[in-house]
Formats: structure tokens, C-alpha cells, sequence
């Protein structure tokens, strides 16, 4: 008699009910953008799939939790200028569906529900800001400012907020992960996001009023990976010294079976205190350090 495959854990209602929300509501962004009409040209469409590629292969990089960083932003931003928002939201969605590594369906139809709405809202607050959707006409550093750079600005703040919104929803329903705390540890990668910011500027900058095209895109992917390696070696140094401290614990339990998992029990229970005392982030992490030891 062979064992039973273990059956897999069900999906509890609050989450089903939440992602549901994210799919009708990214839906509605798609049915108010397609009464445009406005359709992304062959060629710009072409040149940001070529880039995608690698973007796709570097994937995302885990700074702390479940917060994380990926190129996908720039392309995001670069998308709403270029390919308007019903471009920027159809490349999100391949984003958010085909994600790297092994994950349930539903997390899959999350994350497409998340890129879409980044992409469209994104590229909606770029022509709500006064966005030029003829950016190859700017000249000169006042017309680029306020007719490119600060409506940029605000769908790259869009797109933080979107992202910051549904991540921390979904984590409230899915963990109990309380919305503030969540809220927050997302929006330490505020700078991230201003970087991303930058060099989406300059993407277009050189794809238009410099005139390289589609090229460009070529020439803004060294910065890109350059940008996206000091988070990996930052986020490399933080899981270092992780896993140090769970070696050390580790070894000090050996001594005593009976007290083997003692310290991560207690760290949990120290940190989801912490948590809703209203701590920060950084007091967080710090109260689940000390607890271990």
C-alpha cells in the first residue's frame, strides 16, 4: 500500500477574496486604457522585449522579508513613456506571469495582477502629470523637466505605491503581517526606487531628444545591472550575517537537545511583539536578533 501524497494546503477565503480585488480592479485599468485606442509601436515594443530578456534572467533580489528589487521597474517606467500605458501594463503582466522559480498559480496570478497595475497606473500618472507623449520634441533642460522629468517622477511614485499597497495587503491576509509595519519595510527602498527613476530619464533622454532610438536601450543595461549588483552584494552581506548568527545559536543548541529550535521560537514570538507594539523595521529585526540570543 503506497503513503497518500500529502494534499495541499488550502488557499484561505481572505486571500482568495483580496487577489480577486487586484484582478477586477487591474481589469477596469485595462478596459479604461483600451477606450484610448493608443497601440505601442512595433519597434519600441520590439526593443523593450529585447531587454526584458536578461531583466527577466536577473530576476529579483531579497533585501529583507518580503521585500524585494528588480530592474522591472526601469523597464516599467521606460514602458509608460514609450509604449503608453496599455504597453507599460501588458509588459508588467508577462513580468508578473512569468516569474522565475517554482510558485503557486495563485501567487502567479498575483504577481501579473501587481506588474499590470504598476504598468498602467504608472503610465495613467504620466499623462495625468502633463507627460509629453511626444518626448522626440523636447528640447532644452526647462522642457525636459516639466514635460518628461517630474511627470516621470510622479508614476515612478505611482508605482511605489501600488507596489507598497498590494504587497502589504496580500501579506496582512496571507501572514497577519500588520499593513503599517509591511507598509513600511517597503518603502525603505524608497531610494531604489529614485534610481530606478534616474535612469529611466535617461533612457529616454537618449532614446528621443539624443535620437539613438531603440539602441538605447542596449546602452542603459550596463547601468542597469551595475545598479542591481551593489543590492545583490548588499543583500549577500545581509543574509551572511544571518546566517552566522543562526550557526552560532545552531551550535549552542547541539550541547542541549532539549532546547533545539528554543531560539527561533523566541525570536518569532519577540518580533511579532515587537511588531504590534508599533516598532519600526530596523527595531524589529534588532528585537528578533537579540532574541535568538
Amino acid at each position: 500500500m503506497s503513503d497518500e501524497e500529502p494534499s495541499p494546503t488550502p488557499i484561505p477565503v481572505s486571500v482568495r477574496l483580496f487577489i480577486s480585488g487586484a484582478v477586477i480592479a487591474t481589469a477596469s485599468l485595462f478596459a479604461v486604457v483600451l477606450r484610448d485606442g493608443s497601440v505601442p509601436g512595433p519597434a519600441a515594443l520590439a526593443a523593450f522585449l529585447a531587454l526584458a530578456v536578461p531583466v527577466w534572467w536577473i530576476g529579483e533580489t531579497r533585501i529583507s522579508g518580503a521585500v524585494t528589487i528588480s530592474l522591472i521597474s526601469v523597464l516599467l517606467l521606460g514602458a509608460a513613456v514609450v509604449l503608453g500605458p496599455l504597453g507599460a501594463g501588458l509588459l508588467g503582466l508577462g513580468f508578473g506571469l512569468l516569474t522565475r522559480g517554482g510558485m503557486p498559480a495563485w501567487a502567479r496570478v498575483f504577481n501579473g495582477a501587481l506588474g499590470a497595475a504598476r504598468g498602467l497606473v504608472g503610465g495613467l500618472a504620466y499623462l495625468a502629470a502633463g507627460g509629453s507623449t511626444q518626448p522626440a520634441t523636447l528640447h532644452g533642460a526647462a522642457s525636459l523637466a516639466t514635460e518628461l522629468g517630474f511627470p516621470l517622477l510622479a508614476a515612478d511614485v505611482c508605482q511605489a505605491l501600488v507596489n507598497a499597497v498590494l504587497i502589504a495587503g496580500i501579506m496582512r491576509v496571507s501572514q497577519g503581517v500588520p499593513l503599517r509595519l509591511m507598509a513600511a519595510r517597503l518603502l525603505e527602498s524608497g531610494p531604489v526606487y529614485v534610481a530606478y527613476g534616474i535612469l529611466a530619464f535617461l533612457l529616454i533622454v537618449l532614446w528621443f531628444p539624443a535620437g539613438v532610438g531603440p539602441a538605447s536601450s542596449l546602452l542603459i543595461l550596463l547601468p542597469l545591472v551595475a545598479a542591481h549588483w551593489t543590492y545583490v552584494q548588499y543583500a549577500a552581506q545581509e543574509h551572511a550575517r544571518e546566517q552566522s548568527l543562526d550557526l552560532l545559536v545552531g551550535a549552542l543548541e547541539l550541547k542541549v537537545p532539549a532546547l533545539r529550535g528554543h531560539s527561533s521560537r523566541v525570536a518569532d514570538l519577540a518580533a511579532r511583539a515587537a511588531e504590534h507594539l508599533g516598532m519600526g523595521p530596523a527595531e524589529v529585526l534588532d528585537v528578533r536578533r537579540a532574541a535568538m540570543l
